[in-house]
């Protein structure tokens, strides 16, 4: 290998300035040179002993480490020196040759790579606790979805929740509950873990888990049984108490109201009627002034406005109730919108779930004629579409019209042939799109001339008016958008005595109030049965984590508005998973201002097990108290 030696410049001292990348200057610059590389510029002047030192193998130890290999010659001493000096940059930027990135060759420096690494992951670790406070992200049907991270952060692993919020949720709608007994039958479902309606008590409940069973009060039971034909939980121990019928099995009573949590009343949020227990409130509006036959009947989406069709003028009319659902406040708007250019033989109407289309069914042609409404529920500015519909392939007598909540289903009464016949709108709340499903659902055996239909807002139960024998029949439809699972549920309501030929019914917005219309003239009020919805001081939260690894301390979070007399109560059970959910109380570990909301941060460390579930007792000082709690985080540690 050629020598790494410092020749002298073969260019005059003149030409220096023209020269930039080789050693400038006879012979200063060149003993500069010399003494940069520790060599005696002396004992280099005599030509023979260069010649012996370029003859000679150096140690190349240092210009292998850096990349800078090369022959010093008389004639190319720049050049081979500004190879070095690049070779050197090359190291100090960190493009090394291999490519290979080392501690060694990070420095510790202040601000360097491996400063800010080691500076980035103390931090982390020692504010694993803030950053867990994560942000929840899914709000639906009360379910609340967030994540829970390791403590430590000794590795990134992220566990989503099973499932948190008003989960777990039904109803029950015996007369009297089996008091002493240690079994329950829960006649509806509400809410399954996933904020899905359900078609199986498993979907709701699970065994070993803990529920309230609660009208005005409660009391807690561990789940040992689960029936799904017979819809019957069984517990670990007897009922104690004594609840009337709809009373409610839940894992939480809290209710949701935007994106918070709120208190409310047991059986608040929930979804369903009690129609066997329906009664007359003594309340009727006369609609004779307007029109003496009226027949359909509707609500807007927060029952603050009632409209009504009116058989002799083929014309709906517009009301508003000044107390939304209290049909006494009821008055006419002096806004109607006539469908005589459509149709002279009106029988019923409906609206789509945000009130910006309107569907006319004309009973005499058995076609359904589609408006848009520029304002959502304001007749006045409604107008046809110059769509249309015909059912006749089905029905030659229709009567009553419906549609599901996200406006894809579309259902017909038929009077003559006592069925129900289902379509399909491809295309949501456009009718031109809509196609018969070949499904119908017969009510002969129940009623031989239903006038018209209405669905509760989960479309779990239908219910029909019997025109002949003027009674209001309960159906469960164990698949919402399929009308042919649809069966009577052997309950009724007779409304004879108030009305003797009642022509249409409608619920309110919350399926609190019922709603019936006939030739009198009248539109009759009647209360549901569901009694339940007493304001309550206090609140359960049951939350699951998903939680694979054994734990050693769980922290959770819980921000609420700021509230004098509220208490906060926090437990969790840490239990094996094959055992009956178990709770110990959490320590509160911190409490922080946030100025209009709190934040309480509960702590709780168990021996090593693998089923975890965080219980939050809430408590108000009066049931006028509004509590809204804002965020539920938590993690665990491993």
């Amino acid at each position: 290998m050629a020598k790494k030696i410092l020749t002298q410049a073969a260019y005059d001292t003149d030409n220096i300035q023209s020269q930039p990348d080789q050693v400038k200057g006879q012979p200063t610059a060149l003993k500069l040179a010399f003494d940069q590389t520790g060599i005696d510029a002396k004992t280099y002047t005599n030509t023979t002993q260069l010649a012996e030192l370029q003859s000679e193998t150096p140690n190349d130890a240092g210009a292998n480490a850096i990349g800078a290999e090369g022959t010093f010659g008389t004639d190319n001493v720049g050049d081979e020196l500004k190879a070095v000096k690049d070779a050197l940059d090359g190291v100090v930027l960190g493009q090394i040759p291999d490519g290979s990135l080392t501690d060694v060759k990070l420095s510790n420096a202040d601000g360097q790579i491996k400063d800010t690494v080691s500076k980035n992951t103390s931090y982390i670790s020692g504010n694993a606790r803030d950053i867990a406070r994560l942000e929840l992200a899914v709000r639906k049907n009360g379910i609340v979805s967030g994540q829970y991270v390791n403590k430590y952060f000794e590795s990134p692993e992220v566990r989503t929740t099973d499932s948190i919020g008003l989960i777990d949720f039904g109803k029950v709608y015996a007369s009297v509950v089996n008091t002493g007994t240690n079994t329950l039958v829960v006649d509806t479902l509400q809410v399954d873990k996933d904020g899905n309606t359900p078609t199986l008590l498993s979907d709701c409940f699970e065994l070993k888990e803990e529920i309230t069973l609660a009208d005005a009060s409660g009391e807690n039971l561990i789940i040992s049984g689960i029936d799904d034909g017979t819809k019957t939980l069984t517990f670990t121990t007897n009922i104690v108490g004594t609840y009337s019928s709809g009373a409610n099995v839940y894992r939480s009573n809290m209710v949701v109201n935007g994106e918070a949590w709120n208190f409310g009343g047991v059986g608040e949020g929930v979804l369903g009627f009690d129609i066997e227990n329906a009664s007359y409130d003594s309340v009727s509006f006369s609609v004779a002034p307007q029109d003496s036959l009226p027949s359909g009947l509707e609500f807007n989406n927060d029952s603050s406005k009632m409209y009504f069709i009116g058989q002799n003028t083929d014309t709906i009319f517009q009301c508003s109730l000044s107390t939304p659902s209290d049909l006494s406040t009821a008055s006419y708007d002096s806004v109607n919108l006539d469908v005589s250019p459509q149709t002279t033989g009106t029988q019923a109407f409906t609206f789509n779930s945000d009130g910006s289309k309107l569907y006319v069914l004309d009973g005499t042609t058995n076609i359904i004629y589609q408006y848009s409404l520029s304002t959502p529920f304001d007749l006045s500015t409604a107008s046809y579409d110059s769509v249309n519909f015909s059912v006749n392939a089905q029905s030659t007598g229709t009567r009553g019209i419906s549609l599901n909540s996200d406006d894809t289903k579309m259902y017909v009464v038929g009077i003559i042939t006592d069925t129900i016949y289902q379509y399909t709108l491809s295309t949501p709340s456009d009718l031109s799109t809509a196609s018969y499903d070949s499904i119908s659902f017969s009510v002969s055996t129940e009623s031989t001339a239903p006038m018209g239909l209405t669905f509760n807002n989960v479309e779990s139960k239908l219910y029909v008016l019997g025109r002949d024998n003027t009674t209001i029949y309960q159906y469960s439809l164990p698949n919402p958008l399929d009308i042919s699972t649809a069966s009577y549920d052997s309950v009724s309501f007779g409304v004879g005595t108030e009305e003797s030929s009642p022509q249409d019914l409608s619920f309110n917005s919350d399926g609190t109030k019922l709603y019936v219309t006939g030739l009198t003239g009248k539109v009759f009020q009647y209360t549901t049965g569901i009694n339940d919805n007493t304001e309550v001081l206090s609140i359960d939260i049951r939350i699951n984590m998903n939680q694979s690894d054994p734990i050693t301390s769980v922290f959770s979070y819980l921000r609420t508005k700021e509230q004098a007399g509220l208490v906060i109560g926090a437990e969790a059970s840490i239990v094996a998973s094959a055992s009956d959910e178990s709770y110990n109380a959490m320590t509160l570990d911190d409490t922080i201002d946030l100025g209009d909301d709190t934040e309480y941060s509960h702590v709780i460390a168990e021996p090593i097990n693998q089923k975890v579930t965080v219980k939050y007792t809430i408590t108000r000082a009066l049931t006028t108290d509004v509590i809204e709690i804002n965020d539920f985080v938590g993690f665990v540690g491993v």
